[in-house]
């Protein structure tokens, strides 16, 4: 079970869910902003920016966080993103605009001792992300759900 830091609220009942072999079908919202309407998933954990949690539940899921800018979002996005989510998006809820949140580029040249330096430190959490523009027909699908 997972224990080392605490879990953001709602967190547990997907953890629950991943104990029993499954897993929520669409995305899991994380929230920095407070209260969001539940997408009909239902699935919506909530944090806040300057706490540090344990993000190993978000494995292989597809996580959209909601936030304001700030270094403790950025500092969030990469733990987030080190645990190893299928895909994370990040939705800016002032400017309405969101971000693919992707890891750093493949060291140059591909090398298999880079490729093995990049897997160390990706294991130790401290591999940087980059954030590249998110697709316009993605952000009005967010704007139309009301974010």
């Amino acid at each position: 079970m997972i224990a080392a830091l605490p879990m953001t609220a709602n967190a547990r009942r997907i953890l629950e869910m991943r104990e029993r072999g499954e897993h929520p079908r669409d995305f899991v919202a994380v929230s920095f902003v407070g209260k969001i309407e539940d997408e009909p998933t239902g699935f919506v954990v909530y944090g806040k920016p300057e706490s540090s949690y344990d993000w190993r539940w978000c494995v292989g899921l597809h996580v959209i966080v909601f936030a304001r800018g700030g270094p403790d979002i950025l500092r969030q996005l990469k733990h987030i993103r080190n645990a190893g989510p299928k895909e994370l998006w990040l939705w800016d809820v002032d400017d309405k605009r969101g971000a693919y949140v992707r890891f750093e580029a493949l060291p140059n040249p591909v090398t298999p001792e880079n490729v093995t330096r990049l897997r160390l430190r990706l294991e130790r959490g401290e591999v940087d992300i980059e954030l590249t523009t998110m697709h316009v027909w993605n952000e009005r699908e967010l704007i139309k759900l009301g974010f």
